[in-house]
């Protein structure tokens, strides 16, 4: 599984995460599980959900969070990481994936 560490855009905010690339239109964006509970884009299933999609020839995008890891920011009880999560979608259609799966 090859990935590529990024950084993009949520709001004013940079936020830090794995890009995965396939051929074609196809991408995949995982959230991680609650940040103040210890999520992160490093957490196993998250893994195992991204490593899934690769094979199956999606391109993919797993990131952190406001406030976990390096993303700047702080938690903001689940209104600015819907932010975050617009911002990684945008991320992928920018660089044409249109075909979008969410998950997370």
């Amino acid at each position: 599984m090859r990935e590529e560490k990024i950084i993009f855009p949520s709001g004013k905010l940079q936020l830090e995460g794995l890009y995965g690339e396939n051929t074609g239109d196809q991408g995949g964006v995982i959230c991680h599980p609650h940040p103040q509970l210890g999520g992160s884009m490093e957490n196993n299933v998250v893994v195992s959900l991204i490593t899934a999609l690769l094979i199956h020839g999606y391109s993919t995008l797993r990131f952190n969070f406001r406030g976990v890891g390096q993303s700047e920011g702080t938690y903001d009880n689940g209104l600015g990481e819907q932010d975050d999560i617009g911002g990684a979608v945008s991320w992928m259609r920018q660089r044409g994936k249109g075909n979008m799966l969410l998950a997370g």
